[in-house]
């Protein structure tokens, strides 16, 4: 499947900014699945742009301004390709007792030790033993259950969180969107001893998904014998080429999609856009 998409960010200041330097984590990435084939950026700001790689290897867009402003744009456009395939899942590479096995060994939790740690956003008190792994189906199994159960538990509500809500909250309001239920399925995999890292991206407008009006959140575990897998809690789905990835992390501190530094007094108004077009029906390879 190929894709246009189009991010655009737009502020208001109620007085001029002095300094300012603002990061955009928004390009689609590279996979073995996923092929950027264009883009094209117009910003509107008084600065100089340049890209760096973060320490999770994603480019990142930084605006350096050069003069006092009091509004700025931000527009960028990707071409993308999608060929990611769900259909050869599950793959029972390796009978439970091994899979284990392998997640037990010290040599699992060394190489993964960053997708197992808990995060202030991804942490459960140990009292809150909410659906955990009972170690009798494989891993696989176990997070499309997973998956289900929050698809299940959790209203998607905009409105009701923002950035800095915990797993813990969003467990006790049982509402919140694409971000919150991502952060709790990230606690609970990770209590359970299964590496499992935060995905940001965009996701395909022409099926009525949630949360795909603006850039989308879902999982990535570490399955023993089969590497990555994408789970998405929002919509109760495998993660395929209807899912564009811009970058993972730990928690969605990581992959924010803009962040930065400005000086300033008053306030401010921002508006963002997303825009995902498909081009053409899946392509053969």
């Amino acid at each position: 499947m190929r894709y246009s998409v189009h991010y655009l960010a737009r502020n208001h200041y109620e007085h001029p900014v002095q300094e300012a330097v603002l990061d955009f984590l928004v390009t689609p990435t590279e996979t073995p699945g996923q092929r950027l084939l264009g883009r094209q950026s117009d910003p509107r700001f008084p600065g100089k742009a340049y890209s760096y790689t973060n320490i999770f290897g994603f480019e990142v867009i930084r605006f350096r301004a050069e003069q006092p402003f009091a509004d700025c744009e931000f527009s960028f456009s990707f071409q993308v390709e999608s060929d990611v395939q769900t259909e050869a899942l599950p793959l029972a590479f390796f009978p439970l007792e091994e899979e284990l096995a392998i997640m037990d060994s010290p040599e699992f939790s060394i190489d993964h030790i960053l997708f197992l740690r808990p995060t202030p956003s991804s942490r459960l008190d140990e009292s809150q033993n909410f659906f955990p792994y009972q170690r009798n189906i494989s891993v696989f199994d176990y997070l499309l259950s997973l998956r289900d159960h929050i698809y299940e538990a959790i209203r998607f509500e905009p409105g009701i969180t923002h950035v800095h809500t915990t797993a813990e909250e969003v467990l006790a309001i049982r509402r919140g969107v694409c971000q919150d239920f991502v952060h709790l399925f990230l606690a609970i995999a990770r209590q359970s001893g299964i590496p499992c890292r935060y995905v940001s991206g965009y996701l395909d407008q022409g099926m009525q998904f949630q949360g795909a009006a603006q850039m989308h959140a879902w999982a990535e575990a570490m399955i023993p014998g089969r590497g990555w897998v994408g789970f998405d809690p929002t919509n109760k789905l495998l993660a395929d080429h209807h899912f564009i990835k811009v970058s993972h992390g730990c928690d969605y501190q990581d992959c924010a999609p803009l962040r930065g530094i400005i000086y300033m007094g008053g306030g401010q108004r921002t508006e963002y856009e997303v825009v995902v077009k498909p081009e053409n029906s899946l392509v053969n390879v």
